[in-house]
C-alpha cells in the first residue's frame, strides 16, 4: 500500500478515494473524498487514505491484524471504524451507480478537488512524495 502525496493532493495506488487540500493556511485543511465534511490534518488524510486501503483490500477480511490497523487509523480520524466501513460502503455504490458525490458542508459536488491557483503552480507538479503505510 503507498499513498502518494503532493503538497495539495493525495490519492492511493489501490483505491479510487482521495485526499486534497484546501484553500487556507490551517493545519486542518485537508478533506478526503469519502469524509468531505470533516476538516482534518494532513496525519489524518493519511490515516483516512490507509484505512480505505485496507478496507478496499478482500484478502484482509480475516486478517486480525488489519482489523486492529483499521481501528487504529479510525481513531486517528476520531470516528469508529465501523462508521468508517460503512461511509466507504456508500461512496463505493455511489461511484459504481454512477452518482455524483455531494459534499453537504460545500454545497455542491464532489467530483474533483478545487485547487487553489498556487496549488496549480509549478511548485505543485513536481514534488511527489511516497508516504508508506505502517
Amino acid at each position: 500500500m503507498t499513498v502518494y502525496a503532493t503538497p495539495w493532493t493525495m490519492t492511493s495506488d489501490r483505491s479510487p478515494e482521495y485526499a486534497y487540500r484546501r484553500d487556507g493556511s490551517g493545519a486542518r485543511d485537508w478533506r478526503l473524498s469519502w469524509f468531505a465534511d470533516r476538516r482534518l490534518t494532513r496525519e489524518q488524510a493519511v490515516a483516512g487514505l490507509e484505512l480505505d486501503e485496507l478496507v478496499s483490500n478482500p484478502d484482509l477480511v480475516a486478517d486480525a491484524v488489519a482489523h486492529a490497523a483499521i481501528a487504529d487509523r479510525a481513531d486517528v480520524l476520531g470516528i469508529d471504524w465501523r462508521d468508517a466501513v460503512v461511509l466507504l460502503a456508500r461512496e463505493m455504490i455511489a461511484r459504481s451507480q454512477g452518482e455524483q458525490r455531494v459534499s453537504p458542508s460545500a454545497g455542491g459536488p464532489l467530483a474533483s478537488p478545487r485547487l487553489s491557483a498556487a496549488a496549480r503552480g509549478p511548485m505543485a507538479v513536481g514534488a511527489v512524495a511516497h508516504v508508506s503505510t505502517r
